[in-house]
């Protein structure tokens, strides 16, 4: 059973944890955007759910190594979508700090001229 040409069962069942980790994380965040209450457990479990998650997946690739398609996972990042979604986050990274203080400032003047 050919699941992923990446790393497998392994890496799925990485990836799933990993996924399952951070959508608690939300769960948790929605829970206290409308309730005004903290469920601990939904908090706490993403740290050590992420962690396994990501170290299974990586695990995966080690074991993988030697069968995986690197010219598959190359073709597939060059394609458009995956090209645009690189470059978006490549210009976030190197501009967090001024565009987080530029969105500040903006947010800022809203607030002053809309009161």
């Amino acid at each position: 059973m050919d699941v992923h040409y990446l790393g497998g069962v392994l890496f799925l069942i990485g990836g799933i944890i990993a996924f399952i980790g951070g959508a608690l994380q939300v769960l948790w965040k929605i829970i206290i955007a409308l309730h005004q209450k903290s469920v601990a457990f939904l908090h706490s479990q993403m740290k050590y759910s992420m962690s396994v998650g990501f170290l299974i997946i990586i695990s995966a690739l080690i074991i993988a190594r030697s069968s995986i398609d690197w010219l598959a996972i190359k073709t597939t990042l060059i394609h458009i979508p995956c090209v645009i979604l690189i470059i978006i986050i490549i210009i976030r990274s190197f501009f967090y700090k001024i565009s987080r203080s530029f969105f500040g400032s903006i947010n800022a003047i809203i607030s002053i001229v809309c009161s």
